[in-house]
């Protein structure tokens, strides 16, 4: 009897106090809950409106940013075509960084038509060329080309017809016409014939390029490299320590990077340390290191951990769906198998190897298990 008295006794809502017979869980009436919902719709769509201006915003701020950049890109670019660089007067300063890498890099490049890449203007934001090419000359670790070196920069077919204008032979290849040309032509002929001025190192440029290899290697390869490192901070570890090769330190700095992010439960930033420690291993060539690494990647890939994991409450939401190998990662493998004269039967091996030390929080795949997968998609890439 008391809980059917319960159940006809009209109760007040907690929000408007308002008496109703149909109240929800909460003690909210129907007229209350059906605002509520209106109210949580406009929020949503004006929330939704608010991160779609501001992505908008964004966008067209980032394009406003690249539009300056492309024309001060232009500008600069379009000064170095303009400038007579044959006069300068000798001085001397210590370089930046930015103008050691750079004086590395526009070696060899035409004075007209320099073809300067955009991220020396959008990245690394070195201002005006014709201002470094100028200091880099004056302090002569810069110059501007002889017909010796000119007629390195030419094609065959540019040379061959130099040789038929002075009725020499024009079999050969390169450095054959070269020679043939400096043996049977004089120095004033060659040096009309060969005008085309481009910016050389010097010897003085050469001998400061080669203490300053670790930047160079970090330029070339730094979108494949730990995203915390600069130009600076290389520089800066580099010099604190003792290393036989500039390859060297990067493995060991990655290494660090790797168990770094490892204990911290990055391990999506931890398999992309090691992805640079596969990658070094690659380029030198050490194939078998290389192969240890990429299957080590494999591997990981398929666990389920990411940058996320230390947020999650169990392995249960990890989307099965989005874990896949990286095409890229097989084709790796595959090419150091090739390289070492392996086939897929020598995959067990090497895969069980490689991962044999790797201990995981949790994994929505069983190591045999990924071998298996991996081994299928080996095969696939290898038949094609």
């Amino acid at each position: 009897m008391l809980e059917l008295f319960k159940r006809n006794t009209p109760l007040k809502c907690k929000r408007c106090g308002a008496i109703s017979k149909n109240l929800s869980s909460d003690g909210i009436c129907e007229n209350c809950l059906s605002e509520l919902k209106t109210c949580a719709s406009t929020v949503a769509t004006n929330i939704s409106k608010q991160l779609k201006n501001t992505y908008n915003d964004m966008h067209t701020k980032r394009q406003e940013e690249r539009d300056t950049a492309t024309k001060e890109h232009d500008k600069y670019t379009a000064e170095v075509v303009t400038t007579d660089f044959h006069h300068y007067k000798p001085t001397d300063k210590p370089l930046s960084l930015l103008e050691i890498l750079f004086l590395w890099y526009i070696n060899g490049h035409s004075v007209k038509n320099p073809n300067i890449a955009f991220y020396w203007t959008s990245e690394y934001h070195i201002g005006s060329f014709k201002d470094v090419i100028c200091s880099l000359i004056n302090m002569k670790y810069l110059t501007l080309s002889d017909y010796k070196f000119n007629m390195t920069k030419c094609k065959l077919t540019e040379l061959k017809v130099v040789l038929q204008r002075y009725n020499l032979p024009i079999s050969g290849n390169k450095p054959d016409l070269i020679k043939r040309l400096t043996d049977s032509v004089s120095a004033e002929q060659l040096a009309e014939a060969f005008n085309n001025s481009y910016f050389q190192i010097t010897e003085k440029g050469n001998s400061i390029i080669s203490k300053y290899e670790h930047i160079i290697y970090y330029h070339q390869y730094r979108n494949t490299l730990d995203p915390r490192l600069n130009l600076h901070s290389v520089d800066s570890l580099y010099k604190e320590t003792t290393r036989k090769s500039v390859e060297e330190f990067f493995i060991d700095y990655h290494t660090t990077a790797m168990y770094d992010y490892w204990n911290t439960q990055k391990y999506g930033a931890a398999r992309n340390a090691l992805l640079s420690i596969a990658e070094i291993y690659f380029r030198l060539p050490q194939y078998e290191q290389a192969l240890a690494k990429f299957l080590s990647i494999s591997y990981l890939d398929m666990t389920g951990l990411d940058n996320c994991t230390a947020y999650r409450t169990s392995i249960d939401e990890i989307d099965i769906d989005l874990l896949q190998f990286a095409p890229g990662i097989i084709s790796y493998i595959v090419i150091c198998l090739r390289n070492l004269d392996a086939t897929v039967q020598d995959l067990p091996e090497a895969f069980n190897l490689a991962v044999a030390n790797i201990d995981v929080p949790s994994s929505v795949y069983s190591k045999q298990e990924v071998l298996c997968m991996l081994t299928e998609a080996i095969v696939a890439t290898w038949e094609t």
